[in-house]
This record gives structure tokens, C-alpha cells and sequence, in this order.
């Protein structure tokens, strides 16, 4: 029997996850995993190769954020139980958020546990505007964008 390594719980941290969910591809993966069910492989719609697949697959779970259960020939992936416990609310923050990155809005899934609240209308988003703060950068939302120095 396989046998498919974890980290341990006391090993998830916040940045290893971020840097996880920050794929388009595995962002979908969360998305269906979010009912909190088991689901193999072929319940993922996406388009990349099988190899690719668990690759992306293989970088969630040494994140933390799922856990695979080997059965024979297939593998069953979930959510990692005690990655709330870990990281409280986290997973319902990011599935919540109205990304541009993945061009559309997360929908609730009717999943125990997690509720994604509707995005709102483009013409509706309030998009905030670069405030300049003193030594020749300007910050943007909550990250800084430097200015080229001549």
C-alpha cells in the first residue's frame, strides 16, 4: 500500500499556504474541495495534464492545506480537517475574495462550514487610489510599488 506524506500540524504556516493557493489551478482545486468531501482526481475540471495535475496536488499538501488518502488505485483528496484549526478562518477569507487574477467570482457551494458571500458588480468595486507616503515610494493597497530612481 502507498503511503503519501503530511506536514506535520505544527508545521502549516501562513505563508507556505498563501504561496499554495496563489495558482489559478490550485485555487480550483480549494474551490470544489470546499463541500468538504472526499473527490479523486477526475472530479477536478481543469486543464492540465494528469502529471500536472498532481503536481499542483502534491504542492497542497505539503502546504497543509489538503489531505490525500490513498485506496487502491485511486487517491482521495480533501480538506485538511485541522488546517481552521491551524489557521482560523483563512480558507473562507481567500474563497470569499473577488480576484481578478481568476477572472471571476468564487459562488457559495453549499459547503458545511464555509459561506462565500457574492462579489460585487465591477462597476460597483471601490478600487483604491495609490497615496504617496515620503521617500520616493507610493503605497498601494497593503503592499508598496517603488518609484524608479533617476
Amino acid at each position: 500500500m502507498r503511503h503519501v506524506q503530511h506536514p506535520p500540524a505544527e508545521s502549516i504556516n501562513l505563508t507556505t499556504v498563501l504561496a499554495a493557493l496563489g495558482d489559478p489551478i490550485r485555487m480550483s482545486i480549494v474551490e470544489v474541495l470546499s463541500d468538504r468531501l472526499e473527490h479523486v482526481q477526475a472530479d477536478f475540471d481543469v486543464s492540465v495534464g494528469q502529471s500536472t495535475l498532481s503536481h499542483h496536488m502534491k504542492t497542497l499538501r505539503d502546504a497543509g492545506v489538503v489531505w490525500s488518502r490513498p485506496e487502491g488505485t485511486r487517491c482521495f483528496v480533501s480538506l485538511r480537517p485541522d488546517l481552521d484549526e491551524r489557521l482560523p478562518g483563512l480558507l473562507d477569507a481567500v474563497l470569499s475574495l473577488d480576484t481578478r487574477a481568476y477572472g471571476r467570482v468564487l459562488t457559495p457551494s453549499g459547503g458545511a462550514g464555509l459561506s462565500r458571500p457574492q462579489g460585487l458588480p465591477p462597476s460597483e468595486r471601490a478600487v483604491p487610489e495609490p497615496v504617496p507616503s515620503g521617500g520616493g515610494v507610493m503605497r498601494v493597497a497593503r503592499g508598496a510599488m517603488e518609484k524608479p530612481r533617476r
